[in-house]
This record gives C-alpha cells, sequence and structure tokens, in this order.
C-alpha cells in the first residue's frame, strides 16, 4: 500500500501471480482491506455488523459453473 499525502491518493496492490486476491469493504466512511475474506467476516463481525449472504451472487455461483463475476463475493458489501 502506497500513501501520497500530497496527491490525497492510495494505492493498494495485489501480488504480481495473481495467487492472493485483495477484498474490501467499508466500514463508517473508512476502507477496510484483507487478502482473505475470512479476516474482514472476522472484523466486521468484531465490530457488530451484520454479515448477509448475496443470494444473487450465490444463485449466479451454481448456474454459472462455480464462477463469480468480479467484484462480487458471497458476502454482501464485501468485493
Amino acid at each position: 500500500m502506497i500513501i501520497d499525502n500530497l496527491k490525497g491518493t492510495i494505492t493498494i496492490t495485489r501480488d504480481s501471480y495473481g495467487i492472493k486476491p485483495l477484498f474490501y469493504t467499508s466500514y463508517r466512511g473508512g476502507l477496510l482491506i484483507s487478502s482473505e475474506i475470512n479476516a474482514l467476516i472476522s472484523l466486521l463481525l468484531s465490530l457488530s455488523c451484520r454479515i448477509e449472504i448475496d443470494r444473487s451472487a450465490m444463485l449466479h455461483y451454481i448456474c454459472k459453473s462455480f464462477f463469480l463475476p468480479y467484484p462480487k463475493t458471497h458476502i454482501k458489501g464485501i468485493y
């Protein structure tokens, strides 16, 4: 992660081989980022946030040969 205070930007990248994904969600105007979705789920639960399954994403996953299109995940609000 690179923070440029002069430009007011943050650059976040994932590994160049694409092995580790990059998951993110918003929380109280901020951004939570992790390479593991379970870490975000655990953090949100510890903050007393409600976690919901994205039913449309799961239906797509089941009907389209176990594939979710970017930026969807099986949890609402986590991309």
